[in-house]
């Protein structure tokens, strides 16, 4: 089975790489503001495990993965929305709902 796409998690304490198929169940809704909440359980099964890396280490390690799966419908997706956020502060709710 094939990943819907290649997420690159951007948060200020680095760069997180993961093919996933299931990037609506990382949020749990949208704010007045539209900034999503991120659901602290998807967030940490998805990125939990991931190795830190800088920039143009993530893009290599997505470009390295999106070749083993040859095609995905969303591509190579960088997700900027939390990049003011460490990653502790996503797992421990700073931009959740809950």
């Amino acid at each position: 089975m094939r990943p819907t796409g290649i997420y690159v998690l951007q948060t200020s304490d680095g760069f997180r790489v993961a093919p996933l198929d299931y990037y609506e169940d990382l949020f749990d809704g949208y704010s007045s503001d539209i900034i999503r909440y991120v659901n602290r359980k998807k967030i940490k099964e998805a990125f939990g495990d991931c190795i830190v890396m800088d920039y143009a280490g993530a893009m290599v390690a997505a470009q390295t993965i999106a070749k083993m799966y040859r095609e995905c419908d969303d591509g190579i997706f960088i997700m900027k929305d939390y990049q003011f956020y460490s990653y502790e502060e996503l797992e421990n709710g700073k931009a959740s709902k809950n």
